[in-house]
């Protein structure tokens, strides 16, 4: 785990399309990264989770906007929810309070 967490979110933002979802400030996420292990953990675990989603699904399918994605990836899904509960990004690694999202924000829940 020696590359920088600011650095794999970064490529992670490269490879998608344009996001929605804004999370923390890198500046705040450095200075979590320095005192909670669990957060590195979870951008590390997100650049592998992310690696296996863009063999699966392609480039041309990760790129797209993220609300499309959104869509793309839960079409085959019966959600029995409202649309005004479903989330509004694809978590793809968690670790205690921290969610990386697809498209390499980062969340505190």
């Amino acid at each position: 785990m020696a590359d920088n967490p600011v650095a794999i979110l970064h490529r992670l933002r490269k490879a998608s399309g344009p996001k929605e979802t804004v999370g923390l400030s890198d500046h705040v996420i450095e200075d979590f990264c320095n005192s909670d292990a669990d957060l590195v953990q979870a951008i590390h675990e997100a650049e592998q989770v992310h690696r296996a989603l863009m063999e699966e699904f392609g480039e041309d399918v990760m790129s797209l906007p993220e609300p499309e994605l959104i869509k793309h990836l839960q079409s085959d899904y019966v959600n029995f929810y409202s649309a005004a509960t479903v989330n509004p990004y694809i978590p793809i690694a968690g670790r205690g309070p921290w969610l990386v999202t697809v498209c390499g924000s980062v969340l505190h829940d």
